[in-house]
This record gives C-alpha cells, sequence and structure tokens, in this order.
C-alpha cells in the first residue's frame, strides 16, 4: 500500500513547490512531487483558459475521485468544462487567475443535487502569458451527500427525532426524549426513511445532514 498525506501536509508540499519555482514551465513541475501521495478521495487537475476575457476554461484531470460511490457519472464538482460565473468552485479559481496567488477553500458546495465537503487549493501559474494560461487544483473530498429534497414537508417532530438519531441515540431513548412511544417514533421515521429515500437508519442519518 502507498503512503498518502494528509490534505494540509500536500497543500503546504504544493504551495512550497510554487515559491521556489518562480518560472514553472508546465503544471507537472509544481504537482509531480504530491501526486505519489495522493488519497483516493483527492483530485489532481489542471484549469486551462486561452487569452482574456475570463472564459473558455477547461479541466484536465491529472488523478480523479476514486472512493466507490453509487452515484453515477461522478468525476469531479468542476465538469470537464465550467460556467465561472454559476458554478459555486468558480471563485477561488477566478481569484488565483486574477491574484496569481494561491487560494485556499473551505466549504460545502451544492452542485445539482449533491454536497460536496470540500478542502482545496489553487496554485497558478506565476506569469501568465497571452496565448495560454493555467492553474493547479488540487482538492480533498470528504463527503458526498445527496441533497434532501423533502425538508419542507418535515415537522418539529421530525427535527428531533432526525438530530437525535444522528447523536446515536436508538429509538426507545428518541421516543423517552421527546414523550413519545417506540412506535411513534418507528412509524416517524419509516415515514422519513421514505421521504429522504433512505434504505437503513444510518443512511438516513446520513442523508440528514
Amino acid at each position: 500500500m502507498r503512503k498518502t498525506s494528509s490534505f494540509g501536509d500536500l497543500a503546504q508540499q504544493l504551495i512550497d513547490v510554487w515559491i521556489s519555482q518562480e518560472h514553472a514551465k508546465d503544471p507537472a513541475s509544481l504537482y509531480s512531487p504530491i501526486r505519489p501521495q495522493l488519497a483516493v478521495n483527492m483530485i489532481l487537475a489542471v484549469v486551462e483558459k486561452a487569452g482574456d476575457p475570463v472564459s473558455g476554461f477547461e479541466v484536465r484531470f491529472v488523478d480523479r475521485y476514486k472512493v466507490p460511490t453509487s452515484l453515477a457519472d461522478l468525476q469531479f464538482p468542476l465538469g470537464e468544462e465550467f460556467d465561472f460565473d454559476l458554478h459555486p468552485l468558480s471563485s477561488p479559481i477566478a481569484n488565483t487567475f486574477s491574484t496569481r496567488r494561491p487560494t485556499l477553500f473551505s466549504d460545502r458546495a451544492m452542485i445539482g443535487n449533491l454536497n460536496f465537503d470540500i478542502d482545496l487549493v489553487v496554485v497558478p501559474k506565476r506569469k501568465a502569458a497571452k496565448s495560454s494560461d493555467w492553474c493547479v487544483v488540487f482538492m480533498a473530498i470528504k463527503s458526498i451527500l445527496r441533497r434532501p429534497e423533502a425538508w419542507k414537508d418535515l415537522d418539529d417532530v421530525d427535527l428531533s427525532i432526525l438530530q437525535l438519531l444522528r447523536e446515536g441515540f436508538l429509538t426507545r431513548e428518541i421516543g423517552e426524549r421527546l414523550r413519545k412511544s417506540p412506535r411513534t417514533v418507528e412509524h416517524r421515521l419509516e415515514r422519513l426513511k421514505a421521504l429522504l429515500g433512505a434504505r437503513t437508519l444510518h443512511d438516513l442519518a446520513v442523508r440528514s445532514l
């Protein structure tokens, strides 16, 4: 099994290489030192653009997300091409192209019907050329969850049950805390599973995040 490192350590290595290589000729000269240390939840890509204005961006993948998932066609939250005005991750990337300085980003990004918990660092080419420009995007995806569509159908009891479920309480214990019978809690949990498309209580707890 190959040795992997944390996102923080690899992000710092990437920035250190960027600092030391003022005249890096290509993206590979920046990301090559960290590539052998990537974990399966990490993504390495190059975002390229040609000239001005800020348009025509394309993503070239170096390493893709490899965590097993049932989510179809999951590749990268940027996609192969993306709209810089609308995409949730456009701001740190646009900022990097503008300032010519590395940008760090950590947040939850909603893309389509999925929530991504993301750590991201973007490292630019030090000096932009008129003909082409690029930046290295290094990302760790901490979790991917489908966005619940049924929150409007949940009442105060539902929300309380979900909170206690996420805290690890059993059905009987939830009932005791909410002064509801175990049977009532069970019925509520079955309804919540149907609403959120969950198969098990564990799946329900995760989908409710």
